[in-house]
């Protein structure tokens, strides 16, 4: 064999060595996460599938868990990035230095994912999630300040809730929308009650997306009264559905599964037409409060379609009210003033719903193009045996009466309800004693029982019909 054979095979072989070691550290940086040094999402799952695999027997036991940081964005930005890197960087340190057997990986922004090890019985599990929150809720000390964050586990047990990757991080990740919306700082496992939770929104999302919503979507009002005399001075209109399969289905259900599926405007757009439709025939002093959901108010591109439907429908839109929450607000202040601002610019006016249950209500008024308040029943419910809240309710019509705003006082359902409030002050009032919600139909006939009261051009003369509650 010649000296110049036995070099290229030298060669060829350090290079399919090198190759090889190449191809090992890019699998090992492929698995990794570059900020923190843990496994990364992919490795995870890699790791979740293995488990699975390895229990042949369906003896073993584990749970996954993710973790969700609380709090972390305002610290990313009042500090910038890299505080929150370091940030990220120390909850990984201590998370992989905690003594509980835990297999920890870094899923991607501030979300950990977890293996918890063992087993463990739902007890321990919850035990051990919850010690993993407090652990994380210690203070951090930073350069130059201390980070306070906390965090919120989701837990899913193998093989109980799950015995496939998908249903173990699907159900684990669900447990966690849970914590967060009611439990915020501990840990929930999954369980048979979230599970029907879910058949419950798959079929209401699957509805959803094949419903006839000219057929299945209507509006019932709810009219609003002057607290002195009863008389009617307009009305909330209210969303309803009725499915074929499902039959009535609470707005709050189908409106938050309308928001997760894309299909929110159309079905605000399919109310909004119905309800300038029927509301046309009353009595033109009275005003109709529409409903818009954060979705709704969250572009421009939206607020424009719905000015165009209130144009076209010939609609006096200063008798068109529409109503927000302060949770639609959270996302963007910025951006809901200037939406709202589109809506003023119709000549219609805007009322801020369940005023009083939110941190910033008073913001809020200051910074929004706001015309009415709604007062939550919350405080109505209370008043009769509670003086604070006598002086709440008090308080806030003197507010609205300083800023010239109308004021409304939700839920009111008995007589001495309206006799604590007619001992406060003028206002208007929505609730049971008055009117429940009731169709366009019914509604005419209920506006024929005010034929002194209410100044009218002309108010068709119809049958009753049932309302459909």
């Amino acid at each position: 064999m010649s000296v110049e054979l036995i070099s290229n095979q030298s060669a060829l072989r350090k290079s399919v060595s090198e190759a090889n070691e190449l191809g090992k550290e890019n699998e090992k940086l492929a698995n990794l996460d570059s900020l923190t040094g843990l496994p990364n999402r992919r490795r995870f799952l890699t790791e979740l599938g293995q488990r699975i695999a390895d229990d042949t027997g369906g003896n073993e036991s584990f749970s996954v868990g993710i973790l969700d940081l609380d709090g972390f964005k305002p610290i990313n930005d009042i500090y910038g990035h890299i505080a929150g890197d370091r940030l990220l960087g120390k909850v990984a340190e201590r998370l992989s230095n905690s003594d509980r057997d835990l297999f920890v990986a870094r899923l991607g922004g501030d979300e950990f994912g977890l293996i918890l090890e063992g087993n463990l019985t739902d007890s321990e599990i919850l035990s051990l999630g919850n010690f993993i929150c407090s652990t994380v809720g210690v203070p951090f000390e930073m350069d130059g300040f201390t980070a306070n964050v906390g965090g919120t586990i989701g837990i899913a047990k193998f093989p109980d809730s799950g015995r496939t990757e998908k249903q173990l991080f699907e159900r684990s990740d669900y447990a966690l929308y849970v914590a967060k919306e009611c439990q915020k700082g501990t840990a929930v496992m999954f369980s048979e009650e979230h599970q029907a939770e879910i058949n419950e929104t798959t079929g209401i999302l699957r509805e959803l997306q094949g419903a006839n919503f000219d057929e299945e979507f209507y509006v019932e009002y709810q009219f609003v009264v002057d607290s002195a005399t009863g008389t009617p001075v307009g009305a909330e209109a209210l969303a309803r559905w009725t499915n074929p399969i499902l039959g009535k289905v609470s707005p709050t259900d189908f409106i938050k599964n309308a928001e997760k599926s894309g299909i929110v405007n159309k079905i605000t757009e399919t109310l909004l037409k119905k309800t300038l439709s029927e509301v046309s025939h009353w009595p033109e002093d009275l005003f109709v409060s529409f409903n818009l959901s954060a979705h709704d108010i969250g572009s421009s591109h939206n607020i424009r379609r719905l000015t165009e439907i209130v144009r076209d429908s010939g609609f006096p839109p200063e008798r068109l009210t529409f109503e927000i929450t302060e949770t639609s607000l959270l996302r963007d202040l910025n951006r809901a003033h200037d939406t709202l601002q589109m809506l003023k610019g119709l000549g219609s006016k805007i009322a801020l719903d369940d005023f009083g249950t939110g941190y910033s209500s008073l913001s809020y008024v200051q910074a929004l193009p706001i015309d009415k308040l709604k007062i939550d029943r919350s405080f109505l419910d209370k008043m009769e045996t509670c003086q604070t809240s006598q002086a709440v309710i008090k308080t806030i019509l003197e507010l609205c009466e300083n800023l010239k705003l109308d004021c409304i006082i939700e839920g009111v359902e008995k007589e001495s309800q309206l006799s604590a409030l007619q001992g406060i002050g003028s206002m208007h009032i929505q609730g049971y004693l008055f009117s429940k919600p009731m169709l366009g139909r019914d509604a005419l006939t209920y506006l024929q029982m005010f034929p002194n009261e209410i100044h009218e051009n002309h108010i068709p003369l119809v049958e009753p019909s049932v309302a459909n509650w």
